[in-house]
Protein backbone atom coordinates (compact mmCIF):
# COMPACT_ATOMS: atom_id res chain seq x y z
CA UNK A 1 0.00 0.00 0.00
CA UNK A 2 1.76 3.22 -1.02
CA UNK A 3 2.03 5.95 1.50
CA UNK A 4 -1.08 8.42 0.79
CA UNK A 5 0.39 11.83 1.50
CA UNK A 6 2.64 10.88 -1.94
CA UNK A 7 -0.92 10.75 -4.11
CA UNK A 8 -2.75 13.39 -5.43
CA UNK A 9 -5.82 14.35 -3.37
CA UNK A 10 -8.40 11.45 -4.83
CA UNK A 11 -5.85 8.67 -4.69
CA UNK A 12 -5.06 9.99 -1.12
CA UNK A 13 -8.86 9.83 -0.17
CA UNK A 14 -8.98 6.01 -1.73
CA UNK A 15 -6.01 4.78 -0.11
CA UNK A 16 -6.96 5.59 3.28
CA UNK A 17 -10.26 4.17 2.28
CA UNK A 18 -9.03 1.13 1.61
CA UNK A 19 -6.69 0.70 4.82
CA UNK A 20 -9.41 1.93 6.40
CA UNK A 21 -11.89 -1.24 5.59
CA UNK A 22 -9.07 -3.50 6.18
CA UNK A 23 -9.09 -2.36 9.78
CA UNK A 24 -12.85 -2.05 9.64
CA UNK A 25 -12.60 -6.09 8.84
CA UNK A 26 -10.03 -6.82 11.64
CA UNK A 27 -12.79 -4.85 14.13
CA UNK A 28 -9.93 -1.73 14.61
CA UNK A 29 -12.95 0.57 14.90
CA UNK A 30 -10.51 3.15 16.34
CA UNK A 31 -8.03 2.75 13.76
CA UNK A 32 -10.67 2.49 10.90
CA UNK A 33 -11.69 6.22 12.33
CA UNK A 34 -8.20 7.73 12.67
CA UNK A 35 -7.98 6.86 8.93
CA UNK A 36 -11.16 8.23 7.79
CA UNK A 37 -10.73 11.34 9.75
CA UNK A 38 -7.85 12.25 7.33
CA UNK A 39 -9.94 10.72 4.32
CA UNK A 40 -12.79 13.15 4.83
CA UNK A 41 -10.58 16.41 5.76
CA UNK A 42 -8.89 15.54 2.00
CA UNK A 43 -12.18 14.45 0.00
CA UNK A 44 -13.57 18.39 2.18
CA UNK A 45 -11.43 19.61 -0.21
CA UNK A 46 -11.98 18.19 -3.60
CA UNK A 47 -15.52 19.52 -4.64
CA UNK A 48 -17.35 15.97 -5.00
CA UNK A 49 -19.90 15.27 -3.25
CA UNK A 50 -20.17 12.00 -3.69
CA UNK A 51 -16.78 11.13 -2.44
CA UNK A 52 -17.66 13.34 0.81
CA UNK A 53 -20.67 11.82 1.14
CA UNK A 54 -19.23 8.28 1.32
CA UNK A 55 -15.97 9.20 3.71
CA UNK A 56 -18.60 10.54 6.07
CA UNK A 57 -20.53 7.99 6.25
CA UNK A 58 -17.92 5.51 6.97
CA UNK A 59 -16.15 7.62 9.54
CA UNK A 60 -19.96 7.37 10.99
CA UNK A 61 -20.07 3.84 10.99
CA UNK A 62 -16.53 3.49 12.59
CA UNK A 63 -18.15 5.69 15.57
CA UNK A 64 -20.68 3.94 16.07
CA UNK A 65 -19.20 1.02 16.63
CA UNK A 66 -17.06 2.74 19.06
CA UNK A 67 -20.34 3.61 20.88
CA UNK A 68 -20.12 7.21 19.79
CA UNK A 69 -23.81 7.58 18.87
CA UNK A 70 -24.12 11.27 19.43
CA UNK A 71 -20.94 11.85 17.08
CA UNK A 72 -22.68 9.32 14.58
CA UNK A 73 -25.94 10.85 14.77
CA UNK A 74 -25.14 13.86 13.64
CA UNK A 75 -22.95 12.88 10.57
CA UNK A 76 -26.46 10.52 9.84
CA UNK A 77 -28.82 13.75 10.29
CA UNK A 78 -26.56 15.83 7.58
CA UNK A 79 -27.09 12.92 5.12
CA UNK A 80 -30.95 12.56 5.37
CA UNK A 81 -31.01 16.13 5.08
CA UNK A 82 -29.20 15.64 1.67
CA UNK A 83 -31.36 13.25 0.20
CA UNK A 84 -34.49 14.91 1.35
CA UNK A 85 -32.83 18.45 -0.28
CA UNK A 86 -33.77 18.49 -4.29
CA UNK A 87 -30.55 20.00 -4.79
CA UNK A 88 -28.17 18.22 -3.85
CA UNK A 89 -30.20 14.93 -4.26
CA UNK A 90 -29.83 15.10 -7.95
CA UNK A 91 -26.30 14.86 -7.19
CA UNK A 92 -26.17 11.65 -5.70
CA UNK A 93 -27.79 9.56 -8.17
CA UNK A 94 -25.31 6.73 -7.89
CA UNK A 95 -25.88 3.73 -6.64
CA UNK A 96 -22.91 4.29 -3.80
CA UNK A 97 -23.67 7.39 -2.90
CA UNK A 98 -27.70 6.26 -2.91
CA UNK A 99 -26.49 3.24 -0.55
CA UNK A 100 -24.80 5.59 2.09
CA UNK A 101 -28.15 7.66 2.17
CA UNK A 102 -30.62 4.67 2.65
CA UNK A 103 -27.65 3.40 5.43
CA UNK A 104 -28.11 6.88 7.13
CA UNK A 105 -31.89 6.41 7.56
CA UNK A 106 -30.86 2.47 8.70
CA UNK A 107 -28.39 3.71 11.19
CA UNK A 108 -29.86 7.12 12.41
CA UNK A 109 -32.24 3.96 13.65
CA UNK A 110 -29.89 2.27 15.11
CA UNK A 111 -27.66 4.90 17.39
CA UNK A 112 -30.98 6.66 18.06
CA UNK A 113 -31.68 3.12 20.27
CA UNK A 114 -29.02 3.69 22.43
CA UNK A 115 -29.95 6.88 23.29
CA UNK A 116 -32.80 7.55 25.84
CA UNK A 117 -33.88 10.92 24.73
CA UNK A 118 -34.47 10.02 21.59
CA UNK A 119 -38.40 8.88 21.65
CA UNK A 120 -39.02 5.13 19.67
CA UNK A 121 -41.68 7.05 18.05
CA UNK A 122 -39.81 9.42 16.50
CA UNK A 123 -37.30 6.53 15.30
CA UNK A 124 -40.07 4.52 13.81
CA UNK A 125 -41.38 7.80 11.88
CA UNK A 126 -37.35 7.88 10.63
CA UNK A 127 -37.96 3.97 9.32
CA UNK A 128 -41.21 5.03 7.54
CA UNK A 129 -39.26 8.54 6.11
CA UNK A 130 -36.55 5.86 4.71
CA UNK A 131 -39.10 3.62 3.37
CA UNK A 132 -40.84 6.25 1.64
CA UNK A 133 -37.55 7.50 0.21
CA UNK A 134 -36.66 4.43 -1.26
CA UNK A 135 -40.13 4.00 -3.05
CA UNK A 136 -38.84 7.62 -4.53
CA UNK A 137 -35.74 6.59 -5.71
CA UNK A 138 -36.80 3.17 -7.12
CA UNK A 139 -35.19 1.19 -4.74
CA UNK A 140 -38.15 -0.60 -3.18
CA UNK A 141 -36.00 -4.14 -2.64
CA UNK A 142 -33.55 -1.46 -0.46
CA UNK A 143 -36.14 -1.95 2.74
CA UNK A 144 -34.08 -4.68 4.45
CA UNK A 145 -32.44 -2.86 6.36
CA UNK A 146 -35.43 -0.71 7.52
CA UNK A 147 -37.78 -3.46 8.35
CA UNK A 148 -35.32 -5.13 10.66
CA UNK A 149 -34.92 -2.01 12.60
CA UNK A 150 -38.40 -1.07 12.58
CA UNK A 151 -38.85 -4.78 14.51
CA UNK A 152 -35.88 -4.09 16.99
CA UNK A 153 -37.86 -1.33 17.85
CA UNK A 154 -41.20 -3.35 18.40
CA UNK A 155 -38.95 -5.79 20.91
CA UNK A 156 -37.66 -2.96 22.49
CA UNK A 157 -41.95 -1.96 23.02
CA UNK A 158 -42.28 -5.48 24.04
CA UNK A 159 -44.34 -6.06 20.76
CA UNK A 160 -43.05 -9.85 20.70
CA UNK A 161 -45.19 -10.81 17.70
CA UNK A 162 -45.16 -7.81 15.51
CA UNK A 163 -40.82 -7.58 16.18
CA UNK A 164 -40.91 -11.36 14.82
CA UNK A 165 -42.66 -10.63 11.72
CA UNK A 166 -40.64 -7.88 10.53
CA UNK A 167 -37.47 -9.06 11.50
CA UNK A 168 -38.54 -12.51 9.36
CA UNK A 169 -39.61 -10.36 6.68
CA UNK A 170 -36.59 -8.17 6.66
CA UNK A 171 -34.37 -11.89 6.86
CA UNK A 172 -36.63 -13.23 3.87
CA UNK A 173 -35.46 -9.87 1.65
CA UNK A 174 -32.19 -9.52 2.79
CA UNK A 175 -32.26 -13.18 1.09
CA UNK A 176 -33.93 -12.45 -2.09
CA UNK A 177 -30.94 -9.35 -2.66
CA UNK A 178 -27.53 -10.21 -1.02
CA UNK A 179 -26.22 -6.89 -2.11
CA UNK A 180 -28.60 -4.54 -0.87
CA UNK A 181 -26.97 -2.02 1.62
CA UNK A 182 -27.31 -2.45 5.26
CA UNK A 183 -27.23 -4.83 8.29
CA UNK A 184 -24.89 -8.12 6.79
CA UNK A 185 -26.76 -11.06 6.39
CA UNK A 186 -25.13 -12.23 9.30
CA UNK A 187 -26.71 -9.32 11.30
CA UNK A 188 -30.30 -10.24 10.13
CA UNK A 189 -29.79 -13.54 11.49
CA UNK A 190 -28.62 -12.66 14.54
CA UNK A 191 -31.06 -9.70 15.72
CA UNK A 192 -33.81 -12.68 14.89
CA UNK A 193 -31.80 -15.23 17.06
CA UNK A 194 -31.56 -12.30 19.58
CA UNK A 195 -35.92 -12.01 19.60
CA UNK A 196 -36.15 -15.75 19.82
CA UNK A 197 -33.48 -15.81 22.69
CA UNK A 198 -35.82 -13.28 25.06
CA UNK A 199 -37.19 -15.57 28.10
CA UNK A 200 -40.87 -13.92 26.56
CA UNK A 201 -40.41 -15.77 23.06
CA UNK A 202 -38.01 -18.82 23.97
CA UNK A 203 -37.24 -20.53 21.04
CA UNK A 204 -34.22 -21.40 22.19
CA UNK A 205 -33.84 -23.96 19.34
CA UNK A 206 -34.44 -21.78 16.31
CA UNK A 207 -32.06 -19.33 17.81
CA UNK A 208 -29.30 -21.67 17.80
CA UNK A 209 -30.28 -22.73 14.36
CA UNK A 210 -30.13 -19.09 13.44
CA UNK A 211 -26.67 -18.49 14.94
CA UNK A 212 -25.01 -21.25 13.32
CA UNK A 213 -26.35 -20.12 10.39
CA UNK A 214 -24.70 -16.51 11.07
CA UNK A 215 -21.36 -18.09 11.97
CA UNK A 216 -20.81 -19.57 7.87
CA UNK A 217 -21.76 -16.03 6.71
CA UNK A 218 -19.89 -13.95 9.77
CA UNK A 219 -16.91 -12.09 8.96
CA UNK A 220 -14.31 -10.57 11.35
CA UNK A 221 -13.85 -10.74 15.18
CA UNK A 222 -17.19 -8.50 15.54
CA UNK A 223 -19.51 -10.43 14.04
CA UNK A 224 -18.01 -13.89 15.04
CA UNK A 225 -18.11 -12.34 18.78
CA UNK A 226 -22.15 -11.81 18.27
CA UNK A 227 -22.79 -14.98 16.95
CA UNK A 228 -21.47 -16.47 20.03
CA UNK A 229 -23.05 -14.42 22.33
CA UNK A 230 -26.17 -15.29 21.15
CA UNK A 231 -25.32 -18.96 21.54
CA UNK A 232 -24.35 -18.47 25.33
CA UNK A 233 -28.12 -17.72 25.35
CA UNK A 234 -29.15 -20.00 23.46
CA UNK A 235 -27.39 -23.07 25.10
CA UNK A 236 -28.46 -21.50 28.41
CA UNK A 237 -32.09 -21.56 27.32
CA UNK A 238 -31.60 -25.37 26.13
CA UNK A 239 -29.99 -26.36 29.46
CA UNK A 240 -26.34 -26.89 27.85
CA UNK A 241 -24.00 -25.31 30.46
CA UNK A 242 -21.06 -26.97 28.67
CA UNK A 243 -21.78 -25.13 25.36
CA UNK A 244 -22.86 -21.78 26.89
CA UNK A 245 -19.57 -21.81 28.50
CA UNK A 246 -17.59 -22.58 25.58
CA UNK A 247 -19.46 -20.07 23.54
CA UNK A 248 -18.94 -17.76 26.15
CA UNK A 249 -15.62 -18.05 26.21
CA UNK A 250 -14.90 -17.89 22.28
CA UNK A 251 -16.98 -14.23 22.55
CA UNK A 252 -14.14 -12.65 24.65
CA UNK A 253 -11.63 -14.43 22.53
CA UNK A 254 -13.10 -12.55 19.97
CA UNK A 255 -14.01 -9.34 21.41
CA UNK A 256 -10.61 -9.27 22.46
CA UNK A 257 -9.65 -8.94 18.92
CA UNK A 258 -11.68 -5.73 18.21
CA UNK A 259 -11.47 -2.05 19.61
CA UNK A 260 -15.26 -2.53 20.81
CA UNK A 261 -16.36 -1.74 24.56
CA UNK A 262 -19.75 -2.93 23.40
CA UNK A 263 -18.37 -5.94 22.23
CA UNK A 264 -16.60 -6.67 25.55
CA UNK A 265 -18.64 -5.77 27.58
CA UNK A 266 -21.50 -7.94 25.94
CA UNK A 267 -18.64 -10.79 25.87
CA UNK A 268 -18.49 -10.59 29.65
CA UNK A 269 -21.95 -10.20 30.17
CA UNK A 270 -22.04 -13.74 28.46
CA UNK A 271 -18.98 -15.24 30.52
CA UNK A 272 -21.05 -14.06 33.51
CA UNK A 273 -24.42 -16.01 33.18
CA UNK A 274 -22.67 -18.86 32.24
CA UNK A 275 -20.63 -18.56 35.63
CA UNK A 276 -24.23 -17.81 37.37
CA UNK A 277 -25.89 -20.68 36.00
CA UNK A 278 -22.90 -22.66 37.37
CA UNK A 279 -23.42 -20.89 40.22
CA UNK A 280 -19.36 -19.98 40.60
CA UNK A 281 -20.03 -16.95 42.30
CA UNK A 282 -16.49 -15.35 42.59
CA UNK A 283 -15.69 -16.33 38.93
CA UNK A 284 -19.10 -14.46 38.32
CA UNK A 285 -17.99 -11.57 40.11
CA UNK A 286 -14.66 -10.80 38.27
CA UNK A 287 -17.11 -11.28 35.06
CA UNK A 288 -19.65 -8.21 36.44
CA UNK A 289 -16.98 -6.25 37.34
CA UNK A 290 -15.00 -6.78 33.73
CA UNK A 291 -18.35 -6.04 32.06
CA UNK A 292 -19.22 -2.50 33.99
CA UNK A 293 -15.75 -1.41 33.31
CA UNK A 294 -16.51 -1.89 29.47
CA UNK A 295 -19.89 -0.66 29.72
CA UNK A 296 -18.36 2.61 31.70
CA UNK A 297 -15.71 3.33 28.90
CA UNK A 298 -18.77 2.64 25.66
CA UNK A 299 -20.77 4.67 27.71
CA UNK A 300 -24.35 3.87 26.40
CA UNK A 301 -27.05 3.97 29.01
CA UNK A 302 -28.37 0.63 27.85
CA UNK A 303 -25.08 -1.60 28.60
CA UNK A 304 -24.24 0.17 31.91
CA UNK A 305 -27.77 -0.36 33.00
CA UNK A 306 -26.73 -4.05 32.17
CA UNK A 307 -23.87 -4.15 34.18
CA UNK A 308 -25.33 -2.78 37.48
CA UNK A 309 -27.60 -5.72 36.70
CA UNK A 310 -25.49 -7.63 35.93
CA UNK A 311 -23.91 -6.87 39.54
CA UNK A 312 -27.04 -6.86 41.34
CA UNK A 313 -27.37 -10.77 40.27
CA UNK A 314 -23.82 -11.77 41.34
CA UNK A 315 -24.96 -10.24 45.04
CA UNK A 316 -28.10 -11.79 45.18
CA UNK A 317 -26.08 -15.43 43.98
CA UNK A 318 -23.89 -15.03 46.74
CA UNK A 319 -26.09 -14.49 49.34
CA UNK A 320 -28.33 -17.35 47.86
CA UNK A 321 -24.86 -19.51 48.57
CA UNK A 322 -24.28 -17.74 51.77
CA UNK A 323 -27.92 -18.87 53.63
CA UNK A 324 -26.58 -21.98 52.12
CA UNK A 325 -23.79 -22.32 55.06
CA UNK A 326 -23.34 -22.88 58.50
CA UNK A 327 -25.76 -20.77 60.73
CA UNK A 328 -23.13 -19.35 62.64
CA UNK A 329 -21.54 -17.86 59.41
CA UNK A 330 -24.54 -17.09 56.65
CA UNK A 331 -25.62 -14.18 58.27
CA UNK A 332 -23.51 -11.48 58.50
CA UNK A 333 -21.84 -12.86 55.01
CA UNK A 334 -25.80 -12.72 53.46
CA UNK A 335 -26.69 -9.28 54.82
CA UNK A 336 -23.69 -7.75 53.38
CA UNK A 337 -24.52 -8.80 49.85
CA UNK A 338 -27.69 -8.38 50.08
CA UNK A 339 -26.41 -4.70 51.27
CA UNK A 340 -24.44 -4.47 47.98
CA UNK A 341 -27.45 -5.89 46.07
CA UNK A 342 -29.31 -2.84 46.97
CA UNK A 343 -26.74 -0.35 45.98
CA UNK A 344 -26.93 -1.61 42.21
CA UNK A 345 -30.34 -1.76 42.18
CA UNK A 346 -30.29 1.97 43.44
CA UNK A 347 -28.20 3.08 40.83
CA UNK A 348 -30.04 1.20 38.36
CA UNK A 349 -33.62 2.80 38.92
CA UNK A 350 -33.02 5.98 37.33
CA UNK A 351 -30.72 4.18 33.72
CA UNK A 352 -33.63 1.78 33.91
CA UNK A 353 -36.47 4.90 34.18
CA UNK A 354 -34.54 6.82 31.04
CA UNK A 355 -34.65 3.50 28.90
CA UNK A 356 -37.89 2.71 29.72
CA UNK A 357 -39.35 6.42 28.95
CA UNK A 358 -37.90 6.24 25.55
CA UNK A 359 -39.28 3.02 24.57
CA UNK A 360 -42.87 3.86 26.36
CA UNK A 361 -42.89 0.61 28.15
CA UNK A 362 -42.30 -0.45 31.29
CA UNK A 363 -40.54 -3.65 30.84
CA UNK A 364 -36.79 -2.46 32.43
CA UNK A 365 -39.10 -1.53 35.09
CA UNK A 366 -40.37 -4.93 35.12
CA UNK A 367 -36.98 -7.15 35.22
CA UNK A 368 -35.84 -4.28 38.12
CA UNK A 369 -38.80 -5.21 39.96
CA UNK A 370 -38.21 -9.63 39.41
CA UNK A 371 -34.55 -9.04 41.15
CA UNK A 372 -36.26 -6.96 43.85
CA UNK A 373 -38.70 -9.78 44.80
CA UNK A 374 -35.71 -12.06 44.79
CA UNK A 375 -34.00 -9.78 46.72
CA UNK A 376 -36.85 -9.44 49.29
CA UNK A 377 -37.24 -12.97 49.54
CA UNK A 378 -33.43 -13.73 50.95
CA UNK A 379 -34.27 -10.62 52.93
CA UNK A 380 -37.03 -12.45 54.59
CA UNK A 381 -35.11 -15.74 54.79
CA UNK A 382 -32.33 -13.90 56.81
CA UNK A 383 -34.40 -12.62 59.15
CA UNK A 384 -36.38 -15.99 59.59
CA UNK A 385 -32.96 -17.32 60.27
CA UNK A 386 -31.70 -14.93 63.12
CA UNK A 387 -35.30 -16.07 64.93
CA UNK A 388 -34.11 -19.46 65.43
Amino acid sequence: MPDPAALPGHEQVAALHCQALDAYREGQYATMERLLEQAVAIAAGLDDLPLLVQEHYWLASAQRMQGQHQAALATYVWLIGLASTPATSRQLADTASLKCLVGAFIFFVDCGRFLPEMPVARLLEVVREGLAWLEQVGQPTWGAGLRLARGILLQGRQDWAGARREMEAALAMRRRDPAAPGPTLAAHLLQLAGLLNAEEVADYTTAAQLADEAWTVAHGPYARGWVCEELVNARLGQGDPAGAAAAAQEALAQARATESPSAMATAYKGLGRVYQAQERAGEAAVAAAQQWIWAHRDGCVEYRCMALVAGMRVRLLQARLALRGPATDQRAAAARRLRGAQRFLQQAEPLTAQLDQASGTHGERDRLAQLQQEHAALAAQLREGAKR
